[in-house]
């Protein structure tokens, strides 16, 4: 999906991933009545352990994939015939800030569970990529190089660049995932402790070296009329959260707002890497990773070559089952971390809109409050019902 969404979509150095949008879908189709069965386990301690399982998960996942596919291609023909188009007739600076600032804010809740398992940890990480990315950002380091000159004559030599901006989050991400495997074995860090690096190793070996996903795994994909529905409004709800994310990813990079011909093949093409999410993948859709516009922010790197090599490096993970196992492994403290600095640069990309809004105007103050204020509570409010 990142790749079609290079070449062929918006053309934007943005990231394609799994949208939380769709979860609440998923988790809606895939705990409605399910048929359990008891039995019985030895655990590692040689105790017997009662557990249930659904035998019938498969035809659950078999309805992820059709619904999916179905609401996908909706999102395909509203960017194919240009209806996208329309929606720029009334997207103004108010809301482009407000959509934007809302993927940061409407996250907060999750960054703060995860950050509150241990805050030092993800306080650490913050302090981190502060420091490498705002004051050492000028400091240069050294980087061997070899050139090759006429002949058979190589040159090898030490270049200095300024790589600990563009480098921040990497470095940052791991020092501190350095420090907890160190503090896990030494058992500085107590057993069940968030922060652990535990049972990596069982992990890794119990994983696949490889697998290749492919259409039909889970049988033949099933359409239902409330899962249709409900894909319907995910797929909607992926389609805005994008629009701000081509805003906020071209004005990091430093290229012009999108026009509406780009803005109709960015959905177009989300919605082809939503279809192809449903045909091999495991029913959940995909959207614009904010994330990775807010890493565009910090480390000042927008080139569409470097997500080119990232989109790569993941498919290999995504294939390799032990590369993909060791990065699952990661302590939520740090990935909460991650998002406290992510998620506030997005807030503060989208509020750096209100330049462009005249705040002497009470209409312009109104829309601003309603509609922000609106986002975070709705958002709260339906999380409690369901």
């Amino acid at each position: 999906a990142t790749m079609l969404q290079l070449f062929f979509g918006t053309r934007l150095p943005i990231i394609q991933s799994g949208a939380a949008v769709y979860f609440a879908v998923a988790k809606a189709i895939l705990s409605k009545e399910p048929c359990k069965e008891v039995y019985h386990v030895i655990d590692e301690n040689g105790n017997n352990v009662t557990q249930t399982w659904d035998p019938n998960w498969h035809e659950r996942m078999a309805e992820l994939q059709g619904n999916l596919m179905l609401a996908s291609l909706c999102q395909v023909a509203i960017g194919g015939f240009g209806l996208v188009g329309l929606l720029l007739k009334v997207i103004g600076p108010i809301t482009i800030t407000v959509l934007i600032s809302l993927l940061g804010f409407c996250l907060a809740g999750e960054a703060g569970r995860m950050a509150s398992l241990i805050w030092g940890i993800s306080l650490l990480i913050v302090l981190l990529v502060t420091v490498f990315s705002e004051y050492l950002k000028n400091v240069p380091v050294p980087v061997p190089t070899v050139s090759f000159g006429s002949g058979k004559k190589t040159k090898c030599g030490v270049a200095w660049l300024k790589l600990l901006s563009t480098l921040s989050i990497m470095i940052s991400l791991a020092l501190v995932w350095g420090l907890c495997a160190i503090l896990t074995a030494t058992d500085t860090l107590p057993e069940g402790d968030p922060a652990r690096v535990t049972n990596l190793t069982t992990a890794i070996d119990a994983a696949k070296w490889f697998y290749f996903p492919y259409p039909g795994q889970f049988g033949t994909p099933k359409v239902t009329l409330g899962g249709f529905i409900g894909f319907i409004a995910a797929v909607i709800g992926g389609m805005i959260e994008s629009l701000g994310d081509y805003y906020a990813c071209a004005k990091l990079a430093g290229a012009p707002p999108p026009p509406s011909y780009a803005l109709n093949r960015g959905v177009m093409m989300e919605g082809v890497g939503c279809f192809l999410a449903g045909l091999c993948g495991p029913g959940l859709g995909v959207t614009s990773y904010s994330e990775n516009v807010a890493a565009i922010g910090l480390t000042k790197v927008g080139s569409r070559r470097v997500i080119f090599c990232g989109a790569v490096v993941v498919f290999i993970m995504g294939v390799i089952g032990k590369i993909g196992v060791l990065f699952a492994a990661m302590p939520e403290p740090i990935i909460g971390g991650m998002y406290l600095v992510m998620f506030g640069v997005i807030s503060a990309v989208g509020i750096s809109n209100l330049r462009f809004v005249d705040l002497t105007s009470s209409r312009n103050i109104f829309v601003l409050g309603i509609s922000g204020y609106m986002g975070i509570v709705v958002p709260i409010w339906s999380g409690r019902i369901m």
